[in-house]
This record gives structure tokens, C-alpha cells and sequence, in this order.
């Protein structure tokens, strides 16, 4: 038995309904298909933006839209060859010491009154000897050791009472010729001293031949 068609349907353009809802299909996350699909991504750049697509084998750039550089390119420095340092082959700055000079000869007895030599001849002595020239010492026993030798009478014999380490000198002189010998054996050559006794010399020679017969 046949029904006539209802208006209401007959002026509808809808599909018929059938029961079941129509699902947009979406492909599988597993499929080929998917995995090749280009999805549009935007990459940031220090230029910019770039629309590109990214599929499994990378990104790929739309047509007209080149894909930009992520980083500027470093500019090309010149290269230069390396000079050879002569730094260690360079001469010592100058030294601000003076080089050491050679030992001087002491000086020669002066008849100046700026010196001021301890005097060791005969009693204790508190005046220095201002001079330890001839004629220095020669005023000095005069006018401080009138005890000790008479200066007046030249031609007397009298014995040397300067004091060394070993006691007076005790040599036998005359009284003209005692202050040329405290001038030069005890006064004048102070750099002629034997280092074992410490007698004094007027002469190195003599100083020489003393270290040799006497003190070996």
C-alpha cells in the first residue's frame, strides 16, 4: 500500500536521512599520506618572517616567498701573514747601575786638615791626627807627645811606640826620620796591612816579601 509524498518533504533539498550522522574523515596519523602533507609554518628570522611549508624531507619555501637566512652572513676579514716577533731577540734596556771600575790606589798623604786619623803613637792619645802627611805628623809629636819623644835633638835614637796588633812597633829610628816612618808605615799606606798579623807597609813589595818569609 503506497502513501502519498508529504509536501513538506517533497520542497525540502535536504538529503534523506538515513540514521547515521555524516563524520568529516580525517587521514590517519599513521598514513604516507599525512606525513607528506604541507602544513604552513612561519619561521622567525632576524629579517623577518617567511612563509614556508614543512614536510618530512624540511622546510620548503612558497613560490615568490624565498626563504630568508636565519643569521647574517660574517663578513670576510682579510687575512694577513704572521709577522715574525723580534721581541726576544731585542737588546736589554740600559741598566740604571753603573758598571763596576777598577780598584783605585789610595790617595798620597795630603798636608789638608779635614782628615781625622786616630792617633796610636806612645800614651793614649785623644787629639787625631789632622794631617798624615810628614809635616802633620811631625806637629802632632811635637806639640802632644813631648813625653813620649824629643822631637828638638833630630839626631837622637829613639824607638817607634805607635801600638799594632802586636804590640809597639818598637823599630829603632831617629827622631828626624821617626815621623817619615809613622807617615809611611803606619799612617800612609793604610791599604798595605798583612790580613794574618796586621802589621802595615809603607810599599806592596815589602808587603809581598813579608806574607812570604814571615807569614806563609
Amino acid at each position: 500500500m503506497s502513501y502519498p509524498a508529504n509536501d513538506s518533504q517533497q520542497g525540502s533539498s535536504s538529503p534523506p536521512n538515513t540514521g547515521r550522522a555524516l563524520h568529516r574523515t580525517h587521514p590517519s596519523h599513521g598514513s604516507s599520506d599525512h606525513r607528506s602533507a604541507a602544513v604552513p609554518n612561519a619561521i622567525a628570522s632576524p629579517l623577518g618572517t617567511s612563509d614556508t611549508y614543512w614536510t618530512a624531507s624540511g622546510p620548503v619555501a612558497t613560490p615568490g616567498s624565498p626563504m630568508r637566512p636565519r643569521f647574517l652572513p660574517l663578513p670576510e676579514m682579510p687575512m694577513s701573514p704572521p709577522t715574525a716577533s723580534y721581541e726576544f731577540f731585542a737588546e736589554p734596556p740600559p741598566s740604571s747601575t753603573p758598571a763596576p771600575t777598577a780598584a783605585q790606589p789610595p790617595a798620597a798623604p795630603s798636608d789638608s786638615d779635614d782628615s781625622d786619623i786616630v792617633c796610636w803613637y806612645g800614651s793614649p792619645c785623644a787629639v787625631p791626627l789632622r794631617s798624615p802627611s810628614v809635616k802633620g805628623i811631625r806637629q802632632h809629636l811635637t806639640q802632644f807627645h813631648t813625653a813620649d819623644v824629643d822631637m828638638r835633638d833630630g839626631h837622637a835614637g829613639t824607638r817607634c811606640q805607635w801600638w799594632t796588633p802586636r804590640g809597639a812597633c818598637g823599630r829603632e829610628v831617629r827622631c828626624e826620620v821617626l815621623p817619615t816612618h809613622v807617615a809611611g808605615v803606619h799612617v800612609g799606606c793604610a791599604g798595605c796591612v798583612c790580613a794574618r798579623c796586621g802589621w802595615t807597609f809603607a810599599r806592596v813589595d815589602a808587603l809581598v816579601r813579608h806574607q812570604v818569609v814571615c807569614c806563609p
